[in-house]
């Protein structure tokens, strides 16, 4: 039995977990109890005269005991690294390790490369022991081991001795590798002929480490240049600069590329002696390839071509199959011409306004005269679009509409008839009205069914017809009121008719209501005799009489009139006279035509010297048929030489 003089815990753990208590005994021993609670040992301890002592040795134990574990957890977690949440190893990758030659060294960098059972597709980076480098590898996302690193510089500054360490530089000259795979990313690489960070696309797979996510973080890696450069002067670097950019680049062809994306680039074309733009299909690049003109230019062209040189080359519309309205310059045509540009390669005469084409080609000293494009052939050109445009018809001396084919053709080409009229129609000589009015109704070869207006000199007036689309002539005008402005306003105004006595006229307020045969229900005024007064009707569209108005007003104009009389200086009222001074077409009886349509026309009536309403079958009639009142007022009515006095109660 031990008999404690006096009871002293001088180290005790954390909780009951473990601890350590001693006793120390009238021999100077103590009796130490260690270990977990349930399982502790109790041991007699030859004390020496220090507390402290038995501390120190427990510790000493507890650290020894310590790093034999943690030396075990390294082992074991280099042979079997577990991976975080984003495929990289927990060792290792919060930065490169400051060890090298020592065991940590040995133990991962001499670990084969190990992809992982995973299907990802994570560049990363492995030493490879028998070539003594860091090479990269596609790391499937998981497992592996920790001879895997995310950069080369980690590589290098874990596994290579500084001896044998590969410089930024060696990354940097490496050439640019898309990579088997068929993504398009758009990435960074280091063009060491260029000395300059160009795009380019990565396929997503392998390639190699001159790849970066940014231009900047390329430049940091790849474009810092030693003492020695800077040190050269500003006059010779821009030498060697630009005379190796123009001597690899300027020279090389304009590379497209065989991937399938659209990115305007430009780039130098030596047979025009400047640079214009391509669609850049987004890999396999050369340094001809820049993603501004103004750095093509400062490159590439130490003088500018002629304004001359690019002007007068062909129309190419490059091997693509875009559809994009350009504007060329046609050097035999003196002008700028729309055509539809494939979208890649062509030359420099490609221009996305006419202004810009007109700044660039049409010389301001001598501009081409007026009459080179409008003397030139209406030209369709050999697409198949359908552009409503007008050309100068010499022989008429007048723009006619045509469908152009969206490529090719002649300047001969407006957008609209203002324009093709300011740049033809000569204004010190206008043509002839009767130039175009004499030309016969054409429809043109085209199937399209628009409907137009021709002036027929046979009937003396303006009939609609249905124009084909394209070609045809000047007779042909969008609306009735344009073919008589142009057709009918410088006739000379003939008199003929039949004999007609004032006294014999009609009143139409004096005919009885008519409805009509059509189905129509149009509200109308007339007067009824019986009640004498006006009343509102449903007139049914077609046929009826002149006891119809369309407002009351109008009613009330016609039907208060109880006398007309005929005043002329030359014919005394109620004397029979000839019906001279209308046109023929006023003189016409109305005539719906033998059609089933229902168009709401005018037509003058020759007896009340007014213009009725009446439905228009839409084919054949006559002349007497008006799109307005309007229309048939100004044509019949004021080109009488009769005034019609009107005489109230």
């Amino acid at each position: 039995m031990i008999t404690n003089k006096h009871t002293d815990t001088h180290c005790i753990t954390s909780g009951n977990k473990l601890f350590y208590a001693a006793v120390t005994g009238r021999d100077h021993s103590q009796i130490v109890t260690m270990g977990r609670i349930g399982s502790q040992h109790t041991i007699r301890v030859q004390s020496s005269n220090s507390k402290t002592g038995c501390c120190l040795k427990f510790f000493v134990t507890i650290l020894a005991i310590t790093v034999i574990v943690l030396v075990g957890v390294i082992i074991w977690l280099i042979y079997r690294a577990p991976t975080a949440s984003d495929g990289s190893a927990y060792l290792f990758q919060s930065g490169p390790s400051t060890a090298s030659g020592g065991f940590i060294e040995d133990a991962v960098c001499k670990l084969p490369k190990d992809v992982g059972p995973c299907r990802g597709a994570l560049l990363r980076y492995y030493f490879n022991y028998e070539t003594k480098r860091c090479d990269e590898f596609i790391y499937g996302g998981c497992k592996g081991n920790a001879n895997n690193f995310q950069t080369i510089l980690e590589c290098q500054e874990l596994c290579m001795k500084p001896a044998t360490k590969i410089a930024k530089t060696d990354v940097c000259k490496l050439p640019q590798d898309v990579g088997p795979c068929k993504a398009m990313i758009p990435r960074f690489a280091y063009d060491d002929n260029l000395k300059a960070c160009v795009p380019f696309t990565y396929g997503g797979c392998q390639g190699n480490g001159n790849n970066f996510e940014t231009k900047e973080q390329c430049e940091a890696q790849c474009m810092a240049f030693d003492s020695y450069i800077l040190s050269l002067s500003a006059f010779r670097t821009f030498i060697l600069y630009f005379s190796a950019l123009t001597d690899n680049a300027c020279k090389q062809p304009i590379k497209v590329g065989p991937c399938l994306a659209l990115i305007p680039r430009y780039g130098f074309d030596p047979t025009v002696g400047k640079c214009v733009q391509f669609m850049y299909g987004g890999c396999e690049q050369n340094e001809n390839n820049f993603e501004t003109l103004e750095a093509c230019q400062e490159i590439c062209q130490a003088a500018k071509a002629e304004e001359t040189d690019v002007c007068k080359l062909p129309q190419d519309v490059g091997p693509c199959k875009a559809r994009i309205q350009r504007i060329t310059y046609d050097d035999t045509i003196k002008a700028c011409v729309p055509f539809t540009y494939g979208g890649c390669q062509g030359n420099g005469n490609n221009f996305e306004t006419k202004e810009e084409c007109e700044k660039k080609c049409v010389a301001t000293a001598a501009k081409a005269e007026e009459t080179d494009v409008c003397k030139l052939p209406q030209d369709v050109g050999p697409c198949r679009a359908m552009f409503p445009r007008f050309a100068y018809d010499d022989t008429m001396k007048a723009c006619v509409p045509f469908i152009y084919g969206g490529c090719q053709g002649n300047g001969n080409n407006f957008e609209t008839k203002e324009e093709c009229e300011k740049k033809c129609v000569a204004k010190a000589s206008t043509t002839e009205e009767t130039d175009v009015c004499k030309l016969p109704q054409y429809v043109g070869p085209c199937r399209a069914r628009i409907q137009r207006f021709a002036y027929d000199a046979n009937l003396k007036a303006c009939v609609p017809f249905t124009y084909g689309g394209c070609q045809g002539n000047g007779n042909n005008f969008e609306t009735k009121e344009q073919c008589e402005a142009k057709c009918m306003g410088s006739l000379p105004c003939e008199f003929f008719g039949p004999t007609v006595t004032f006294d014999d006229v009609d009143d139409p307020c004096k005919q009885p209501i008519e409805v009509g045969p059509c189905f129509a229900l149009i509200p109308r005024y007339a007067f009824n005799q019986r009640a004498a007064k006006c009343i509102s009707f449903n007139y049914g569209g077609c046929q009826g009489n002149n006891n119809n108005f369309e407002t009351l007003e109008a009613y009330q104009q016609t039907c208060s009139i109880l006398k007309i009389s005929c005043i002329s200086k030359a014919v005394p009222a109620k004397q029979n006279v000839q019906g001279k001074g209308l046109p023929e077409r006023c003189t016409l009886p109305l005539s719906k035509g033998p059609c089933n349509m229902h168009w709401r026309r005018y037509a003058y009536s020759f007896q009340d010297n007014t213009c009725r309403l009446f439905i228009y079958g839409g084919c054949q009639g006559n002349e007497n048929n008006f799109a307005t009142r309007e229309e048939c007022e100004r044509e019949c009515v004021r080109s009488s030489p009769y005034h019609f006095l009107l005489i109230s109660n």
